[in-house]
Formats: C-alpha cells, structure tokens, sequence
C-alpha cells in the first residue's frame, strides 16, 4: 500500500510542478528544474532520513502554505491550482508519516538517532528559510504567509506533529 501511495505522490508531484510552472510563467516568472531523484538503491535508514525531512516536515508545512494560498490569494486561478494542490500534499504528508512509522519499526536505535537528528535539523532550516521577507505582491496575488505567520505554522506543526508524532511515545 505504501509503494502504491508513492508511485501516486510521484505523479501527482509532476502534476503539481507542471502547474505552478504555468503560473509562475504567467506572471513573469520561471520554476527551477527539479533536481534528479537516486540513481542506486537507497538503504532504510537513508529513505527514512530522506521521508523524514522533505515529507514530513517539508511536505507538511507546503500542505499548510497551501490551504492558506487556496483560501487567501487574490487570484482565482491561484487559488483553484492551489485547492488541488492542498488536498494532494496532506495526504502527501499523510504518506510521509506512514512511511516514518512503517521504518521506525525496522530502525535499530542508532539508526532512529540519526533519523530524530535528520528531523530537528529539517525544522532549524526551515525556521530559518519562513524569516525571510515575502513580497507584498506575492502575500497578495499568491496568498503566501507573511514571515510572521509562516513562523506561526512552523511553531504549531513542531508542537503538534513533529515533535510529537515521530519517534515519541508522549502522543495519544
């Protein structure tokens, strides 16, 4: 069930990249290339690291800025691409939680270690990357979060999932 979900999130990834190409072209802009996935066969240990830190904490907090754009940009090609797209990352999220439960059964303690690092430093970057400035026109049109709420949604998914849904026994 889990590979199924991936090979779901993969395409549903492409989809999303091929969108918000289109819209950023359409004002303007360009989209990066993405960079190329693994080329060998990766170990637990380095997919749970990998899981750990683009989708659940990275995947997480894009599902969050995406029902903030879907609800708050002022347009409406946005906010419908957008509406897609956040449904999409939180089960994406979802998947990247099932994904760390599944590997932490399988982790030796060491391992788990270096997984709850990988995390806490996937968050620090992150917490550091929501302080920059965020153009007014792109709060406006794109409904992104101002540095101040961006922080907010970092502080809230900390406590409420991050720290307290992987690899801790202090959840319900």
């Amino acid at each position: 069930a889990l590979v199924a979900a991936a090979i779901t999130a993969a395409t549903e990834e492409i989809r999303h990249a091929r969108v918000m190409s289109r819209l950023a072209k359409r004002f303007g802009g360009s989209a990066p290339v993405p960079p190329q996935g693994p080329n060998h066969v990766r170990s637990l240990l380095e997919i749970a690291i990998e899981n750990v830190q683009e989708g659940c904490v990275r995947e997480t907090y894009g599902a969050l800025v995406a029902w903030l754009q879907a609800g708050t940009a002022s347009d409406a090609k946005v906010r419908r691409a957008l509406r897609i797209i956040a449904q999409q990352e939180t089960e994406h999220s979802r998947l990247a939680f099932a994904v760390a439960e599944f590997c932490q059964n399988r982790l030796t303690p060491a391992e788990q270690q270096q997984v709850r690092r990988a995390e806490r430093h996937a968050i620090t970057e992150l917490v550091h990357s929501v302080q920059n400035a965020t153009p007014a026109v792109l709060v406006d049109i794109a409904g992104l979060p101002t540095p101040e709420l961006a922080g907010r949604f970092v502080a809230e998914a900390q406590r409420l999932l991050w720290t307290c849904l992987l690899y801790t026994s202090r959840c319900v």
